[in-house]
């Protein structure tokens, strides 16, 4: 291979990469999942009361939307093609909905380590995450990726890296938090007060109008 077909190759390695990662963190399903699990596991403090019980509401619409069960029965589909495929005796059980939260989640953060910081931060504030900093000059191309591979090799972190680090745990929490807040902007906070007077107005309702 020569050298001008390498730097082709790398190019559009490079091209694909980056429209993986703005497909990933941009993508409706991927923040709608992020949203309504880390909400209810991750700031229920921060979140309060009100917060909960219109994420828990928010969880049930958003597992139950037209595209997260279009998706979800694509994916039954081909798991039970490929049990088939490799032999396998019985029913392949449906994906749960903490089974399809994992997969959109692990995928997210996958994405968030071979993201560059520069992209990264770029993401969280289109998200909506209220960040007036800039990534320094020499950090923008940095990859987390490259820096976890470097300390599960055994190697340390010089201290330059260990404030890239720092500044990339710093956006993923900027986005996650963005991700929850854009969940709990599209939601009622008084969903849960509007189920309970629900109920007790159905049961003094006249039977006449149950009826209808």
């Amino acid at each position: 291979m020569t050298t001008k077909d390498q730097k082709k190759e790398a190019e559009e390695r490079e091209a694909a990469r980056a429209k993986n990662v703005k497909l990933t963190l941009e993508s409706k399903l991927h923040v709608g999942s992020l949203g309504v699990n880390l909400g209810q596991s991750h700031y229920p403090a921060q979140v309060g009361s009100w917060g909960l019980e219109s994420l828990q509401e928010s969880y049930r619409n958003f597992m139950n939307s037209d595209e997260v069960q279009k998706e979800r029965q694509e994916k039954n589909k081909n798991r039970a093609e490929q049990a088939q495929r490799m032999g396998v005796y019985g029913n392949v059980s449906p994906m749960s909905d903490a089974d399809y939260s994992m997969v959109k989640i692990n995928q997210i953060r996958e994405i968030q380590e071979i993201a560059t910081l520069e992209e990264l931060l770029k993401y969280a504030k289109d998200l909506g995450a209220k960040l007036d900093f800039e990534v320094p000059e020499e950090f923008k191309k940095v990859q987390a990726k490259q820096l976890v591979y470097k300390m599960q090799s055994g190697e340390q972190l010089n201290a330059a890296e260990v404030d890239a680090f720092n500044l990339y745990r710093t956006i993923v929490e900027a986005y996650d938090m963005a991700a929850v807040e854009n969940v709990l902007r599209q939601g009622n906070i008084y969903a849960g007060l509007n189920a309970k007077g629900k109920q007790i107005a159905e049961y003094y309702k006249p039977k006449e109008e149950k009826k209808k």
